[in-house]
């Protein structure tokens, strides 16, 4: 049984360390937290912390376990409003430059 999903806040995304994150799994690419911490230069602890976050609202979600038993996360961002979107998208902008 799926869990419902909640629209995520503003707050929630718009955050730095969670569209870091969002950046890194923003090419479709499944990543693991410790994969996802090296990318992000976050310390491990704090960036699982953020995942769960993003993984409660339905941003983020779960795959499969990686080779070294590590739960996978993919980007669901076609289930979030289109304002999610473009919060990404303008950090991945910023990032860029």
């Amino acid at each position: 049984m799926s869990r419902p999903r909640r629209c995520p806040r503003r707050a929630v995304v718009e955050h730095d360390a969670r569209l870091g994150i969002l950046c890194c799994l923003a090419n479709g690419e499944a990543l693991a937290v410790d994969q996802v911490s090296d990318r992000t230069e976050m310390h491990p602890i704090q960036t699982k912390h953020h995942m769960q976050i993003l993984d409660v609202f339905g941003i983020v979600r779960r795959t499969r376990k990686g080779e070294s038993g590590q739960a996978l996360y993919v980007l669901c961002l076609d289930e979030q409003p289109d304002w999610v979107r473009e919060a990404v998208d303008a950090h991945r902008k910023v990032a860029a430059e």
